[in-house]
């Protein structure tokens, strides 16, 4: 009366089993993915921060002999875009350098592409600013 046969429940577990690791697998993953995605958005903001400090030290010289601080915006748009080559791949960003009489702005967009899971890719999207100071 309710015995049961062991012979009938063999390999019942071996579907839980096979679900539980995909699904720990698809979890890992997707900790992985966001943890690489926050790593490329604080990459891009730095790509920023950085681009827009070197573009603010580009001093027009007519201006600063005369006792102002203006940029040089040709130098300015030159050193945003070297400091950015070298940070990170042309291919995978975009850099657009905004350059007025005493600040400089950078804005920059990088793909991301997520490599272990079947997502779309992401624009991320950073930008800073920087006015050249005394001091």
């Amino acid at each position: 009366m309710g015995l049961r046969n062991p012979r009938c429940d063999s390999g019942s577990t071996t579907p839980a089993v096979v679900v539980i690791l995909i699904g720990a697998v698809l979890t890992v993953s997707l900790a992985i993915e966001i943890g690489r995605f926050s790593i490329a958005a604080r990459q891009a903001g730095y790509v920023a921060d950085l681009s827009a400090e070197a573009a603010a030290t580009a001093l027009d010289q007519e201006s600063l002999a005369a006792g102002e601080l203006l940029l040089d915006r040709s130098g300015a748009t030159t050193l945003a875009e070297s400091i950015s080559d070298d940070l990170v791949a042309a291919e995978n960003r975009s850099l657009t350098v905004s350059v007025a009489a005493s600040e400089v702005c950078v804005d920059v967009v990088q793909m991301y592409r997520p490599s272990l899971l079947p997502l779309p890719g992401v624009a991320i999207n950073a930008s800073a600013c920087a006015s050249p100071m005394l001091g």
